[in-house]
C-alpha cells in the first residue's frame, strides 16, 4: 500500500501543465478611453476592468456577480461611473479608475443609463424615463445625488455626450438596435444636438441610416459611427440577386460630423463594422 502511494506521488510530480498560453479575450464591450487617452475601460464577464491603452494586464475595479457595464470615465481620470443591476434595477455607480469601494448615486425602479460626466466633473448625464411615460436626458449631481430633466421625448432617446466646452449635448433619437448597425429604415438612430445655451435642440442627421455610439473630442469634435450608402438586404421572389460587391461606404465606419450635419469619414474598413467607438478628450 505505501508503495503504491509513492508511485502515485512520483508520476504526478513528473507531470507538469503546459505553459499558459495567451488567447485572445472573446466578449469584451463597452470601450472607454481615459480622458487622457492613456488607459481603456471596458467591460468584460459583467464586471468593468482597466487596462493600458498600449496593451497590457487588465485588472478588474468591479467584481459582483451582477453586470456590471457602460464604464464612463470622470475628467480627472479618478472615478468610473458605471451601471449596475446588482440591487434589482438598472442604476449608477462610480468605483474609483485603480479599484476601490464602489458608491450608488441613484436609486430607482425603472433604468438609469450613465453615459458622460460634464466638463467640470461635478455632473453625470444619464437617460431614464421618470414622471411619466417620455423619455428624457438628465443631469445628475454627482454629491447631492439631485438630478435636472434637460430634454424630453415621446419618442425613445439615449446616450446623451457633452462637448468639452459644454455647450452641446450630441445624443440618439428613435434607435434600431445596434447589433444591426447596417439597418437603413425609419427606425433607425437618428443624431440630434441639444444646446445648452439656448435650450434648442435640432437633428444633425436624420437620412435612414444608423448613426451610432457618438462621442466627442478634442476641440468640441463630433464623431459617430454611420454608412453612407445602402446595403441591400432581399430581393423580390424570383429576382435574381446581382453581385454583391462591399465598400468602405457601406459599412459601418467612423465619421466626423460638424454642427451642420457634414460628415467625413475617417476609417476605411470594408466587412465587419466598427464598434464601441471611444474617444479620448485631450488634444495631441
Amino acid at each position: 500500500m505505501t508503495l503504491g502511494v509513492l508511485a502515485l506521488m512520483t508520476v504526478g510530480a513528473m507531470a507538469q501543465l503546459a505553459p499558459p498560453s495567451e488567447d485572445s479575450i472573446l466578449g469584451a464591450r463597452s470601450l472607454a478611453l481615459s480622458p487622457d487617452g492613456t488607459r481603456l475601460a471596458f467591460s468584460y464577464r459583467g464586471d468593468i476592468w482597466v487596462v493600458p491603452s498600449t496593451g497590457g494586464r487588465a485588472i478588474p475595479v468591479t467584481t459582483h456577480v451582477e453586470m456590471d457595464d457602460n464604464p464612463v470615465w470622470s475628467p480627472d481620470g479618478k472615478w468610473i461611473a458605471f451601471n449596475s443591476n446588482r440591487e434589482g434595477g438598472t442604476d449608477i455607480y462610480v468605483v474609483p479608475s485603480d479599484g476601490g469601494r464602489t458608491k450608488r448615486l441613484t436609486w430607482y425602479p425603472g433604468g438609469d443609463l450613465a453615459t458622460d460626466w460634464s466638463p467640470d466633473g461635478k455632473h453625470l448625464l444619464f437617460r431614464a424615463n421618470r414622471e411619466g411615460i417620455d423619455n428624457g436626458l438628465y443631469r445628475l449631481d454627482v454629491n447631492t445625488g439631485r438630478f435636472v430633466e434637460f430634454y424630453r421625448d415621446f419618442m425613445s432617446v439615449g446616450s446623451p455626450k457633452i462637448s468639452g466646452d459644454g455647450q452641446y449635448v450630441a445624443f440618439n433619437r428613435f434607435g434600431f438596435p445596434n447589433a444591426r448597425p447596417r439597418y437603413q429604415g425609419s427606425a433607425a438612430s437618428q443624431l440630434w444636438v441639444h444646446d445648452t445655451r439656448s435650450g434648442q435642440s435640432k437633428a444633425l442627421r436624420n437620412n435612414g441610416f444608423q448613426h451610432l455610439w457618438q462621442a466627442f473630442g478634442p476641440n468640441s469634435s463630433l464623431y459617430c459611427i454611420t454608412v453612407t450608402e445602402l446595403t441591400p438586404s432581399s430581393y423580390r421572389l424570383g429576382e435574381t440577386p446581382a453581385p454583391y460587391v462591399d465598400n468602405a461606404a457601406k459599412t459601418p465606419n467612423v465619421y466626423r460630423v460638424d454642427m451642420n450635419g457634414r460628415a467625413d469619414r475617417l476609417t476605411n474598413f470594408v466587412g465587419a463594422a466598427v464598434r464601441y467607438l471611444t474617444v479620448a478628450r485631450a488634444t495631441a
